[in-house]
């Protein structure tokens, strides 16, 4: 059966709480394989992945919060969800995928979870069309600053992330947006003309 998330998750607001509801997520763990919610491979719509992004999410935004052993308890958290996000990567869009690198990003222990991410990118089937239509440019900033800082600096990984912001509509970019998009790839000496003419005509159409 999928994992199944304690109600009205997103109203955490105390660290504690949220650790003592998610403990029943984790009651099947294994120290070999993980948490034996990982049936992905026979289970083709499982929802595991997505309510693991949910709890690593919240883990994320209270994790300030932790004093004692719930560091610890918090750390262990995130790391069997991110077991459950690795094993049903093919099931995530790319915020979702963004949302699990932004809790995990600065960390240890996550270098296999990086490469399923970097293939779901570049070879995994990921339509952009598709999912630009609901990204946003901090999105993709997110993507190129984590994937590059753990060593992901393949040329075809840029490239496709590259043709994602081009894909995203040009109304939904601000200047700031459009300067931290540009950054991102500048400081890993990323150049795509393609994508300088996008930026070009998106700022010309911005309401200085």
């Amino acid at each position: 059966e999928c994992m199944k998330l304690p109600s009205a998750l997103e109203e955490f607001d105390k660290l504690g709480p949220l650790l003592d509801s998610l403990e029943p997520c984790l009651s099947g763990v294994d120290s070999r394989l993980g948490l034996r919610q990982m049936h992905m491979a026979w289970t083709p719509h499982c929802t595991c992945a997505q309510s693991s992004v949910v709890a690593l999410k919240q883990l994320g935004r209270l994790r300030c919060q932790a004093k004692g052993r719930q560091v610890r308890r918090v750390e262990d958290q995130v790391k069997c969800f991110a077991d459950v996000v690795q094993s049903g990567m093919a099931t995530l869009g790319c915020m979702q995928i963004a949302t699990v690198l932004h809790v995990i990003q600065n960390r240890t222990g996550y270098d296999t979870l990086l490469l399923f991410v970097a293939n779901r990118i570049v070879q995994g089937g990921m339509d952009l069309v598709n999912e630009a239509q609901t990204c946003a440019p901090e999105t993709v900033t997110m993507l190129v600053k984590c994937m590059t800082a753990s060593g992901q600096r393949d040329k075809l990984l840029l490239r496709q992330l590259s043709s994602l912001v081009q894909l995203i509509p040009a109304e939904r970019f601000t200047l700031g947006s459009l300067a931290v998009v540009m950054e991102s790839f500048l400081e890993v000496d990323f150049k795509d003309a393609g994508l300088m003419r996008f930026i070009g005509a998106v700022l010309q159409q911005l309401d200085l």
